[in-house]
């Protein structure tokens, strides 16, 4: 895992996964994709290892939606770089989760994010073992994601 120092002052150099919680408990990943790092999520980057370690553990219990707009989001980007990234957001939905990606790589400044895929059966946070819940109720967020296709997090977080 990247050192949290090296994060925050270079974030546009990594591409990390990282997790937050609503008010509904709903379990959300982001790619940052190079792209800004919430304030809470440096807050609390120590549990984020913890929580992705347990979270990729999971086996996969549903089926993967893929935003209609998906390949349209990737206009111009190579098959292969979409079947990648495609293959990442079925992963983390397949386990539950709910998945945002950038589609601007390496634009610190962009604080908008698209949503990719969403399963079909979600994991909820109170179905997450009491010291997973822990940490991720740090990186509690009131927002309903309901049928956003693009969050601009930057409105509902601290960049």
């Amino acid at each position: 895992m990247i050192d949290k120092e090296g994060l925050t002052e270079y974030y546009s150099s990594f591409d990390i996964n990282w997790f937050l919680t609503n008010e509904e408990g709903f379990i959300v990943c982001f790619a940052s994709s190079g792209g800004m790092i919430p304030k809470l999520v440096l807050k609390y980057y120590d549990d984020l290892e913890v929580i992705e370690r347990y979270l990729f553990s999971l086996p996969s219990v549903s089926k993967t939606i893929f935003n209609p707009f998906f390949e349209e989001i990737y206009l111009g980007q190579s098959k292969k770089v979409i079947e990648n990234i495609k293959r990442e957001s079925s992963f983390w939905s397949n386990r539950g989760l709910v998945f945002f990606d950038k589609s601007l790589v390496n634009y610190p400044d962009n604080s908008d994010y698209h949503l990719l895929s969403y399963p079909e059966n979600p994991i909820l946070f109170y179905s997450l073992p009491i010291d997973i819940q822990r940490r991720l109720n740090k990186i509690r967020v009131s927002y309903s994601f309901g049928q956003n296709l693009t969050v601009d997090l930057s409105k509902i977080m601290d960049m």
